[in-house]
């Protein structure tokens, strides 16, 4: 009776976590990249189905949109050109939108400092139309039809279209590449998921390739692919959904770190998958004989320590906080060029403390390891089974 009265808390502390990290959710999907960068993309709704998303290449000013089924297509901001044409009285803002095969669905009239009743006379005399449903060659490879007295409108948004195009065709050759070099590293990340489970269920078996595993976790899942669960990814995919084309490899992580734990009560990506706890015990091996153990008395305040910080977290966005969550744990460290200095810093500490204690951010401060810890054992547990986290004595 007791361990079913657990059970269902424990279900509840779970629907809680879920709804406090999509408390501070926009229902629409995720606009923030391209709203920071000063663009308004509310129109966007009107193009693209469901919830979706933006990814931006600064190097080419072209952002591709996302949704759950994958990428659906692309905008580009007049705004971004590093010159932009004046028009009559200013220069025109604007945003194109094409799909995923390069034809334009839309433009976006947005800032600028024309006449009103020009512009939407430029619109209603269709000098717009002429372009829609076209493919980029097409728009390049044509002279447009301009309106009479509203040329010189006409002629700053054709000019500006054309040099936002105009880098359409080294886009196309750099996201091939990187489509290609995306598909290697979920087929890498994959063939490491099979090589973990090899460890998962014959561990005594697999004593001597653990060194392999631990060291594939750290290079290949976690610099190259770049591939781990945090707190921020679980928000992302609460508010904006899995982009399974993109994310195979990473949906598969995180159903076998549920589903394993749920019927086995065994750790599968804490104690084989994550590569910053891999970092961790590779650290650890430098000192495997002098650690330092935690006293009897502080035991307690160390056994509830992840516990509190994940509450902590969910309290400050449920007060509606804007916490950034990719700060808030050690992972985003494989992901440099991104990762932030107090990361690096964070992340240097808990390496160098693990040659000292075994695995620290693992055991009292990971608030992720804590809500996958729940499909294993009830929160309020205390394990008696001494696992490999414990330190020699």
């Amino acid at each position: 009776m007791k361990k079913s009265v657990v059970r269902i808390l424990q279900v509840f502390i779970l629907i809680g976590i879920v709804w406090v990290l999509s408390w501070r959710g926009n229902p629409h999907g995720n606009l923030k990249p391209i709203e920071e960068a000063g663009h308004s993309a509310g129109f966007l709704h009107g193009y693209f189905d469901g919830k979706i998303s933006v990814l931006p290449d600064t190097a080419k000013n072209i952002c591709s949109i996302h949704n759950r089924e994958g990428q659906s297509g692309f905008v580009m901001f007049s705004a971004d050109l590093e010159e932009q044409t004046r028009g009559y009285a200013s220069e025109i803002d604007f945003a194109l939108i094409l799909s995923n095969d390069y034809e334009l669905l839309g433009i976006e009239l947005l800032d600028h400092q024309e006449t009103p009743s020009y512009m939407n006379w430029i619109e209603r005399d269709g000098f717009y139309a002429q372009f829609i449903g076209k493919t980029v060659d097409e728009i390049m490879a044509e002279t447009p039809d301009m309106i009479s007295g509203a040329s010189m409108s006409c002629m700053a948004i054709s000019t500006d279209m054309k040099s936002m195009l105009s880098e359409i065709a080294s886009y196309q050759e750099s996201s091939g590449k990187f489509e290609t070099i995306w598909m290697l590293k979920n087929l890498a990340a994959l063939l490491f998921l099979i090589f973990a489970l090899l460890h998962f269920f014959y561990p005594k078996y697999l004593k001597k390739t653990r060194i392999i595993l631990l060291l594939l976790s750290v290079g290949v899942l976690g610099f190259w692919c770049g591939y781990f669960l945090s707190l921020s990814i679980f928000h992302s995919w609460i508010l904006n959904g899995v982009m399974l084309k993109m994310q195979a490899a990473l949906f598969t992580m995180i159903v076998l770190s549920v589903s394993l734990p749920l019927f086995t009560k065994r750790s599968f990506y804490c104690s084989y998958v994550c590569p910053f706890g891999a970092m961790q015990e590779l650290a650890g091996k430098l000192n495997s004989k002098h650690k330092i153990c935690i006293p009897k008395a502080f035991k307690p305040v160390f056994h509830w320590m992840r516990f509190a910080i994940l509450l902590v977290i969910l309290v400050l966005l449920l007060i509606g906080l804007e916490l950034p969550l990719s700060d808030m744990e050690p992972f985003s460290m494989f992901q440099v060029r991104a990762a932030s200095l107090f990361v690096m810093i964070l992340a240097a500490f808990m390496i160098v403390l693990s040659v000292f204690i075994s695995k620290p951010w693992c055991r009292y401060f990971c608030p992720t390891g804590m809500i996958l810890s729940l499909f294993r054992k009830p929160v309020f547990s205390k394990s008696k089974k001494k696992t490999d986290y414990e330190c020699n004595t």
